[in-house]
């Protein structure tokens, strides 16, 4: 068995198109090496190909996904851009006081105490909260501890220079 395939056995163990194996090599996906006339491929190479793809398609029909939602999306926000930066606060609130109103309520963060223009250390731009934007407010079970965690996202947009004095 050699260690180099030709282009049409590197179509046959990813099951795809010849086209499409080439396609692959032009685009850099599997190192091609001229041997004679002919593009080859080598096999380890191919192997390790083979493998990602298997993960990939293993994800892929997994029942879970990764959402992930970036600083500048979100509910005051959802196509992203023009100009909107979420900033926040996470906390935690220990087990024994989640779910008790009284006790839980000394660790809450109120979020207009949040809502107050920031500057990010070095910087020096200013950023001021959207006013009437939508405050959004995550939580989560900590697996490890049973502990709440809490994430408060608030809409802010950069202030002007003119705006910063």
């Amino acid at each position: 068995m050699s260690d180099f395939l030709t282009e049409k056995e590197l179509a046959a163990a990813l099951g795809v198109s010849e086209e499409e194996a080439a396609a692959m090599a032009d685009h850099g996906l599997i190192r091609a090496y001229a041997i004679g006339h002919e593009r080859r491929f080598y096999r380890k190479d191919v192997e390790a190909v083979q493998v990602k793809r298997r993960e990939h398609e293993a994800d892929a029909s997994s029942e879970s996904a990764v959402y992930y939602q970036s600083t500048s999306r979100g509910q005051a926000n959802p196509d992203g851009p023009p100009n909107v930066v979420y900033f926040g606060k996470t906390y935690r609130i220990p087990k024994r006081d989640a779910g008790d109103g009284y006790a839980q309520r000394k660790w809450e963060v109120d979020p207009a105490h949040l809502a107050k223009p920031i500057q990010l250390p070095g910087s020096g731009v200013q950023y001021a909260p959207i006013p009437g934007a939508i405050i959004e407010r995550h939580e989560v079970l900590d697996t490890d501890t049973g502990d709440l965690l809490v994430m408060w996202r608030i809409p802010f947009r950069e202030l002007p220079p003119e705006k910063l004095k």
